[in-house]
């Protein structure tokens, strides 16, 4: 099963930061759950290809631009 990692978890949050989202706020914006949300953003949980998808469009990036390939 395919797993996208952060490339970056302190340079992702900087980048929700700068477009005015708290992780709450961000979580909301992209229809996930903040709790999850804020697990992916501090680099503790993987999220999978739809979710990464959703992170990336809501962030104005592409997937490849934030996240690795983990094919744990």
């Amino acid at each position: 099963m395919i797993r996208l990692k952060l490339k970056d978890p302190k340079q992702t949050s900087r980048q929700l930061s700068l477009l005015g989202y708290s992780v709450n706020g961000f979580a909301r914006a992209i229809n996930s759950n903040p709790g999850y949300i804020g697990k992916v953003l501090a680099g503790k949980r993987h999220p999978y290809p739809p979710l990464a998808k959703k992170i990336a469009l809501g962030l104005g990036v592409e997937i490849k631009d934030i996240f690795l390939v983990d094919d744990a």
